[in-house]
């Protein structure tokens, strides 16, 4: 009975200093010109994988180690110049306020589009996609568990390079995304961006409705932007999907020997390619070019190299 207790309190102190070793800041984020919440804001640690998104009504919550209470927070949001605040000044005021961007939309003159085609760029099946499973973190030998992710609302995105064979000023007509999700209803953010001149997503495209919705399960997404009328340039174009860190998306999973962890849905499934491929995540405050190896499990099959977001779009060509 002695032995338990000391157990109990040597527990007890452990939480005790890793409580005392945290800093949660609680906050808002709010329109600069209505004074309105934003919600489903981007808030994320620079130079480190953690972050969280604000709720329906603009609040948020983050905790860091006290160790990182002299980094930075961006805030961003599509339609919104993104903002960075020193950890210190949002313990001392944590309402943070939105600028809206200007959006100069370019020129763009179609003349007819009676005897367009249809072009669908990098086109999936869903029964070849899968999700990279990690053995984090989880620590098992075996890596097929759940998968994982980093506990921050980052953004993914595949690029689509431009060809002359697509007539001047393709209209994205149809964008589709194959996802894994663990609950009925969970919510990301559609993002486009134009790249800037060394190919790095750059300026956000406006959308009407970039909020969507999930179901359980493995199934493709298929978003209809027939009336945005995004177009791409000749610098090509990157189509993502932004995770939120909110309540709604959150389940707790336990993995085939018990381990749990909460898992923030949807997951972007891939497909595997034999050239080596790259891609850019939001990350950590900054735009990081991503390239992952498909593991070899099964070292005598025949099998592809690289993994590539299955996301794919249809354009409208003149």
């Amino acid at each position: 009975m002695k032995i338990n207790f000391i157990i109990f309190l040597y527990l007890f102190s452990i939480i005790g200093i890793a409580a005392q070793n945290k800093i949660s800041i609680r906050g808002k984020v709010n329109d600069l010109n209505t004074k309105k919440p934003i919600s489903y804001t981007n808030i994320m640690c620079v130079n480190h994988s953690n972050g969280a998104t604000s709720d329906k009504d603009g609040y948020f919550e983050l905790t860091i180690t006290k160790k990182n209470k002299n980094d930075s927070i961006i805030f961003s949001h599509i339609g919104y110049k993104s903002i960075k605040k020193s950890i210190k000044d949002l313990i001392l005021d944590s309402q943070v306020f939105l600028s809206p961007k200007t959006i100069i939309l370019d020129d763009v003159n179609i003349t007819n589009r009676n005897d367009s085609k249809k072009v669908k760029l990098n086109k999936f099946k869903k029964s070849k996609t899968a999700t990279p499973y990690s053995k984090e973190p989880f620590n098992n030998n075996g890596g097929s568990w759940v998968p994982f992710r980093e506990d921050e609302p980052s953004i993914e995105t595949v690029f689509f390079p431009y060809d002359s064979l697509y007539g001047d000023f393709p209209e994205i007509k149809e964008i589709k995304v194959c996802l894994k999700s663990f609950k009925d209803g969970a919510t990301f953010k559609l993002r486009i961006f134009k790249p800037n001149v060394s190919k790095v997503p750059d300026e956000d495209i406006v959308l009407s409705n970039p909020i969507i919705k999930t179901k359980r399960g493995d199934h493709i997404v298929t978003i209809d932007l027939s009336n945005d009328n995004v177009y791409m340039s000749e610098n090509g174009i990157f189509i993502g999907i932004e995770y939120l860190l909110i309540p709604d998306n959150a389940k707790s999973i336990k993995n085939e020997i018990g381990n749990e962890t909460t898992l923030y849905s949807p997951f972007l499934m891939y497909t595997s390619e034999k050239e080596f491929n790259e891609y850019y995540i939001y990350s950590k405050g900054k735009w990081l070019k991503q390239n992952k190896k498909v593991p070899e499990i099964y070292p005598k099959r025949p099998k592809n190299k690289y993994y590539k977001p299955a996301i794919s779009i249809s354009l409208s060509t003149n």
